[in-house]
This record gives C-alpha cells, structure tokens and sequence, in this order.
C-alpha cells in the first residue's frame, strides 16, 4: 500500500493506493495494514462483488 497527503491551498487530503487488501489471520500472509484518517482509497476489486466464505482451518488438512 501507498499512502500520500496532497496539500492544496492549505487543504489536506490523504490517499491510499492499494492492491489486493487481503485477509486477517492467514498462516503464511500478514494481515493486511490499517490506515487512519484517509479521504480516498483506490484498490483493486477483482473479487470485490461477492462474499467470501471462510476457507477450512490449515491445520484440518
């Protein structure tokens, strides 16, 4: 993630450029940062139109 604040006219503006956001508590992966105070955010969204259900605990396999 890339995060910038632009200054126009002595106005602030925070904006967050990201990729894929990520899950929280997979095995392998950090959990994904948290940001703030933030005016936009532009992400990827391949799988952004659905749910996604919780995949079966590593240690099951």
């Amino acid at each position: 993630m890339i995060r910038v604040t632009v200054s126009q006219e002595g106005e602030y503006r925070t904006i967050v450029f990201t990729g894929d956001v990520g899950r929280w508590d997979r095995p392998i992966l950090r959990d994904p940062s948290v940001f703030s105070e933030i005016d936009y955010v532009l992400t990827e969204s391949t799988y952004g139109d659905r749910v996604h259900k919780n995949p079966p605990d590593i240690s099951d396999r």
